[in-house]
């Protein structure tokens, strides 16, 4: 499928506006990216699970239908080996394949490529900062399946990120986070 007839904006997804809404203002206004002026930490939601998110990774991963093969997060310059390990690179006719959920991000570094980073924090917080980046400039794709594709790139125009799953996922991880339901309430019902 050639994935650039797919990019969309989160209004064009065909979430209804409440959900849009709470979308936005959880990965972009009150991102836990420092980007964000708005900013939340880990520890805003549910101290206790947060001081130790032990496992938070692996429930994003669930939530989303990601596999551990099918999620790389590493250190380094460069995505391009996971990217294809993944196949979550566009072939010659910029065609993809988006039937099944994985995700690749990249922790910047000038370590070695491929390094993957000890800390489960700083994988949920790459992951959620490059969906947050992805949907604040507009790097998504919306396709008629009922995936998205989240892209990130850095400055030098390089991709960061290409994370795919079902579009529900960005719902879903908004519950998984505010399990007591301080923030958005409304998507617990």
């Amino acid at each position: 499928m050639n994935i650039s007839n797919y990019k969309k904006s989160i209004r064009e997804s065909n979430f209804s506006r409440d959900d849009e809404a709470v979308i936005w203002d959880f990965y972009v206004t009150k991102s836990l990216s420092r980007a964000s002026s708005q900013h939340r930490w880990l520890s805003d939601y549910h101290k206790d699970d947060f001081r130790r998110p032990f496992n938070l990774l692996k429930r994003m991963m669930m939530a989303a239908g990601v596999k551990d093969e099918q999620c790389i997060i590493v250190y380094g310059k460069s995505m391009i080996k996971g990217l294809a390990q993944l196949e979550l690179l566009e072939d010659k006719n910029n065609r993809m394949k988006i039937d099944c959920p994985r995700i690749a991000c990249l922790i910047p570094s000038d370590r070695e490529e491929g390094i993957e980073p000890y800390s489960e924090k700083k994988c949920v917080l790459s992951v959620m900062i490059h969906a947050r980046n992805a949907l604040a400039h507009g790097n998504t794709y919306f396709f008629e399946n009922g995936f998205v594709l989240l892209e990130d790139f850095n400055s030098s125009n390089t991709i960061t990120a290409r994370m795919l799953f079902h579009k529900n996922t960005l719902l879903a991880w908004i519950r998984l986070f505010d399990k007591e339901r301080c923030y958005y309430p409304e998507i617990h019902m």
